[in-house]
């Protein structure tokens, strides 16, 4: 599925991204995966709204298993890793991560 897919399952909606040495802008909302405290096993699903240069490419996406590494997921705080593809020069810039309260 290429740019702008999860995990190759979820291609976007559109493909807005600008030419070549322009910034872009990606404004992703991350729910991780739920899981009961006493089994350990998983309840829900991970879900994902992306906006990618001002337009909204994944709504509320389910991602329904772990990224095409086969990395397992598991029930902690998961780290943020950002990547880039096949050698391509990539740079990263006004990183902001904030938490989203959870609902009681």
């Amino acid at each position: 599925m290429g740019t702008g897919s999860f995990f190759n399952k979820h291609a976007p909606t559109s493909m807005p991204n600008k030419a070549f040495g322009q910034w872009q802008t990606l404004d992703i909302e991350f729910h991780a995966s739920k899981f009961d405290r006493r089994s350990r096993q998983k309840i829900q699903n991970a879900r994902a709204t992306v906006v990618w240069n001002v337009v909204k490419v994944h709504d509320n996406v389910e991602l329904d298993g772990p990224t095409s590494r086969g990395e397992v997921e598991v029930p902690s705080p998961a780290r943020v890793r950002l990547q880039n593809y096949k050698g391509t020069n990539v740079q990263f810039r006004n990183i902001t991560i904030t938490p989203i309260p959870s609902p009681l």
